[in-house]
């Protein structure tokens, strides 16, 4: 028999914490999928985004969408703009998982969702999908930091550059408030920055103090301003590349770039991938091996239920 629970509020999230947390372990989750992610987007975006997180459970089984309903009356999943990889989290049932999509499209609203790995997607194979961006990365199996330095000796002759100048390479991590919040700051000065909104500088500074050692910050900084900054997240074999910032008035020295690759160095002697998450700049692509395609979803309430008579359908037959 199955069961399906509905939370609504953030403080509600508590009750199926236990079974959060040890779906969020299985291999195939990403740090967006955690709970306490999800919990703190939950309390912080209510205003923007009604959480309706459905909880199915069958004998050793479960799934939990964590679905939310946004002011523009779409059902997306929770993490508003934050988000880089969205997913439900499942035990591989697919029945279960068809039976949560299926309370979740009584709502009869349509459905939006940014962005969805290839194992993600084939969660959702209920509905068409869109190309989105991919995600470059360096596979830590392909490439040895000895093979990165032999491959970009330019970098590594920016970075002595960079040095000469007085900014050193140090490293933060996410107990580090009073930094995260003057690095969103400067974030929010840049142009086309999601950060202008102080409500999601708040996230990032809540998020990254629970994170604490897991949120590992890299800087160019000289003894009075910083240089440049790339703050990452740990999870699993790789180390996520979230936020990167420079100062324009050292763009002649390409800091944010060289800053990646002195990174990627250090993730990829701790045998850990480098995931430059979302979006093919250059910067990004210059040093990776490899680039994981995300796609999207955006279905209307009658594609939804349309969607799910034709595999009740096929169910059927």
């Amino acid at each position: 028999m199955i069961r399906i629970q509905t939370l609504s509020k953030a403080g509600e999230f508590e009750s199926v914490r236990p079974l959060w947390e040890q779906l969020a372990a299985r291999p195939e989750a990403t740090v967006f999928q955690q709970f306490h992610w999800n919990r703190l987007a939950a309390e912080i975006f209510a205003d923007r985004e009604q959480p309706h997180v459905l909880v199915a459970t069958r004998d050793s089984h479960a799934v939990i969408l964590p679905l939310a309903i946004r002011r523009d009356s779409t059902a997306a999943l929770i993490g508003e703009t934050l988000f880089d990889y969205r997913d439900m989290l499942s035990t591989g049932d697919s029945e279960l998982e068809f039976a949560v999509l299926a309370e979740a499209s009584t709502l009869g609203l349509p459905l939006e969702i940014t962005a969805l790995t290839p194992a993600a997607a084939r969660r959702w194979n209920l509905f068409s999908t869109m190309p989105f961006c991919k995600a470059p990365r360096i596979i830590r199996a392909e490439c040895t930091p000895e093979h990165l330095m032999e491959s970009h000796r330019r970098l590594g002759r920016h970075a002595r550059r960079i040095a000469a100048r007085g900014a050193q390479l140090r490293h933060r991590h996410g107990s580090d408030s009073a930094f995260i919040h003057d690095l969103y700051i400067r974030k929010a000065a840049q142009a086309g920055s999601l950060f202008t909104d102080p409500v999601r500088r708040d996230f990032m500074q809540r998020i990254c103090l629970e994170e604490g050692k897991r949120c590992h910050i890299f800087t160019y900084e000289t003894s009075t301003d910083l240089v440049a900054a790339i703050l990452t997240l740990g999870s699993g074999h790789a180390r996520h590349f979230y936020t990167v910032y420079y100062d324009i008035e050292w763009k002649a020295f390409s800091p944010g770039q060289v800053l990646l690759y002195e990174a990627s160095l250090q993730v990829l002697s701790e045998n850990l991938d480098c995931d430059f998450m979302t979006g093919e700049y250059p910067y990004k692509t210059r040093i990776a091996n490899a680039a994981v395609p995300l796609v999207r979803i955006e279905a209307t309430a009658e594609a939804w239920r349309e969607a799910l008579d034709r595999r009740n359908a096929g169910i059927a037959a």
